[in-house]
């Protein structure tokens, strides 16, 4: 269990470092310390290197379950839409006031199992390495999950002395 406070930090989605404080203004104690991750906002640190280059993060092929990631993602779509068709029924009212908010819902995956590898690259070489089809994707998104050997290909981890 974890301890309860007024203060609360989550954690950046890509570089899983603190990233916000949260105040709970409603004076009891409701927040865990750690929130962890509730958006897909960059820490200060990540947007930094999003205007570098395109964040890659490694990941292992064999640990992560991508029938439940997919099967999270129809989940989140289907209660967003809910949300919207009950928040506003017969307008689009909601979508219009969490644009001009500059808030986008967005999908995050949480089961990606992370190798711990984690690099930044130019988009010159984004777009030397990946498919035409999704090389726009990543470069609008400024970041990609990468598997683990092909990580290890792009940028390998020093070897340790004994």
């Amino acid at each position: 269990m974890s301890e309860l406070s007024h203060v609360g930090m989550t954690t950046c989605f890509y570089c899983g470092e603190a990233s916000e404080i949260l105040l709970n203004t409603r004076l009891s104690k409701t927040l865990p310390r750690n929130v962890g991750v509730i958006s897909m906002r960059p820490c200060n640190k990540c947007e930094g290197y999003m205007r570098q280059g395109v964040i890659l993060i490694g990941y292992d092929e064999g640990k992560t379950d991508f029938n439940k990631i997919e099967r999270d993602r129809a989940n989140w779509k289907d209660a967003h839409d809910s949300v919207r068709r009950m928040a506003a029924p017969g307008t689009d009212s909601y979508v219009r006031r969490m644009k001009a908010d500059g808030y986008e819902p967005e999908f995050i995956p949480r089961d990606v199992w992370r190798t711990g590898q984690f690099a930044v690259v130019k988009d010159a070489a984004i777009t030397r390495m990946v498919d035409e089809s999704l090389c726009d994707r990543i470069l609008k998104a400024r970041w990609t999950f990468v598997p683990g050997p092909v990580m290890e290909k792009i940028c390998p981890r020093e070897e340790q002395p004994a």
